[in-house]
């Protein structure tokens, strides 16, 4: 999405990539969107070349943060990934603790949709806490740790297994790379750019 998500792309694929993430711009520019306030949303190239600029960007980097701060407010810990049904980040409605898209009875009726620390404080790196589970080169294996699969896919990161807090989820999720921040005690989420 938007030219940054393949990787290990010969010279000629990348340049199909670029040609497809300016298409995509183009399309985006020209369609005309706009948020809720009825500003036109622009996708624009940043410094770098890549389509991740603009107030389309910014818009859509928004619903993503929001869409993760529901799901980790409505989402029952523990929450058992691999019972889900359906694919994504557990499925749909009925699946393994997955919110159903219905606000949880006994939620508060607030401002903010309710994204307050539900689920308590995660328990940090689970590197630091348990120095025993380290491959035989040295280095840690944390799937022996959390016991959290973690499959790189084309579409990103594939996880499945038992988070016992929120924390837990996020950690599973930046373990490979730092890509999103999450504040507990507001139960705000943000994405790295």
């Amino acid at each position: 999405m938007m030219g940054t998500t393949r990787s290990g792309l010969s010279d000629e694929e990348q340049q199909i990539s670029d040609k497809l993430a300016e298409a995509f711009a183009d399309y985006i520019n020209s369609a005309g969107i706009k948020d809720e306030s009825g500003n036109a949303l622009k996708l624009e190239a940043s410094s770098d070349g890549i389509y991740q600029a603009g107030s389309y960007y910014d818009y859509m980097k928004s619903v993503i943060e929001e869409s993760l701060e529901h799901f980790l407010v409505d989402t029952e810990f523990p929450y058992d990934a691999s019972a889900s049904s359906g694919g994504g980040m557990g499925g749909g409605p009925g699946g393994g603790g997955m919110p159903d898209g219905n606000k949880p009875d006994g939620a508060p009726d607030d401002n903010n949709g309710g994204h307050g620390n539900k689920h308590g404080q995660g328990h940090g790196n689970a590197a630091e806490n348990n120095n025993d589970s380290k491959t035989s080169d040295g280095e840690v294996s944390y799937e022996d740790i959390d016991d959290i699969t973690r499959n790189d896919t084309t579409s990103g990161l594939s996880l499945s297994g038992t988070y016992e807090t929120a924390q837990d989820y996020i950690d599973a999720m930046n373990e490979n790379e730092e890509w999103v921040k999450y504040d507990s005690s507001m139960g705000k989420v943000h994405g790295e750019d």
